[in-house]
């Protein structure tokens, strides 16, 4: 289940699990740097990133949560993120990696205003980049369905009005991997 407690608290712990298996892995590790691990989530899988780089999330009832940052991290894309879990004083004080951040302008899901005001509790010394990707949704994100699934009784299929996904979708991994270069340079 999605943005629930659990999933905030589990999601994180499952990352580092995939990350301690593509390492250990006799055919994926060989070709794995693990000194460059980075790391995109979205929506609640940005939420399992900003704890893997070190965010405390809280759980609804005001408790923090049991999760663990993982040290490999050295950089993090984070789309749409539901930040909602780091809203505790200090719940960001320990996340160290850049971030590029993406949101969309038409999203009722993670606003951008709300994710801004989040992030306001990184310490100053991490490196953010925030940017509101224009006419976006917040299924935006995700790649493009083929015809036969683009529904409008199925969200995650559609963008607002004039919003083409699919020209997006060209663009998003140069801006992702420019970020990843740089955060590598700079580590």
């Amino acid at each position: 289940l999605s943005n629930t407690d659990a999933t905030a608290e589990l999601r994180p712990r499952h990352l580092s699990l995939a990350i301690d298996a593509v390492v250990a892995n006799p055919f994926f590790g060989t070709s794995v740097d693990s000194t460059r691990i980075c790391a995109v989530g979205h929506s609640m899988g940005g939420c399992a990133v900003l704890a893997l780089a070190g965010g405390t999330p809280w759980s609804r009832a005001g408790q923090p949560l049991q999760t663990q940052a993982d040290r490999r991290l050295r950089a993090a894309v984070l789309l749409a993120p539901s930040t909602d879990w780091f809203q505790a004083p200090g719940a960001l004080a320990n996340v160290v990696v850049p971030l590029l951040v993406l949101t969309a302008q038409h999203d009722a899901v993670t606003p951008t205003a709300t994710v801004s005001r989040v992030l306001a509790g990184l310490p100053v010394s991490t490196p953010l980049t925030l940017r509101e990707v224009a006419g976006a949704g917040h299924f935006s994100f995700l790649s493009p369905f083929p015809p036969p699934m683009r529904r409008p009784d199925f969200m995650p299929s559609t963008d607002p009005e004039g919003f083409d996904r699919e020209q997006f979708h060209l663009e998003l991994p140069k801006t992702i991997l420019e970020h990843l270069s740089e955060a590598m340079a700079v580590r």
